[in-house]
């Protein structure tokens, strides 16, 4: 993937600062799928990179095989509507998250925390995803977006390179 491949996440960044289920896929050298749960993130640089938030300990498979420049999915979904967009594109960093960075982790776990619960959820389960300690931050560059809610419309396109 090129530099001018990459897509601009500003038409679709109010939904992905939305209190959303985030899952981030990427795969081992032998292809085989490693995932993890996303805890929040962070539209950057003017729409052309994201910031995922990511939990250190229970991402390590995943973490110890990403590398600059691996191929990375994450697929981003409203709990209440099931309404999705996947993302895929290529890390251009990994890194400890900035003190910024971890007061936004915890506006997007409250948030999020707060509409699962809304959904009947118990609290024992929110507690599940407001787990922060040691996070890291996985900078994407994204090539590709994707509708992704159930539906004749899943699995098209929704942004074209260069837009």
């Amino acid at each position: 993937m090129r530099p001018d491949q990459a897509v601009n996440l500003n038409p679709i960044a109010d939904f992905l600062h939305a209190p959303v289920a985030i899952d981030v896929a990427g795969s081992s050298p032998s292809n085989r799928p490693l995932l993890t749960r996303g805890l929040g993130c962070r539209v950057l640089n003017e729409g052309r990179q994201l910031c995922v938030f990511v939990s250190q300990p229970r991402s390590k498979t995943l973490l110890d095989t990403l590398q600059i420049g691996s191929r990375i999915a994450a697929v981003f979904c409203l709990p209440s509507t099931e309404q999705a967009i996947q993302i895929k594109g290529l890390i251009t960093d990994i890194r400890p998250l900035t003190a910024a960075e971890q007061e936004m982790l915890s506006a997007c776990q409250q948030s999020f925390a707060a509409v699962i619960a809304g959904l009947g959820y118990s609290a024992e389960f929110s507690a599940n995803y407001r787990y922060a300690a040691d996070c890291m931050s996985l900078i994407i560059t994204p090539h590709e977006i994707y509708e992704q809610t159930p539906g004749p419309l899943a699995g098209s396109r929704l942004i074209q390179p260069g837009s």
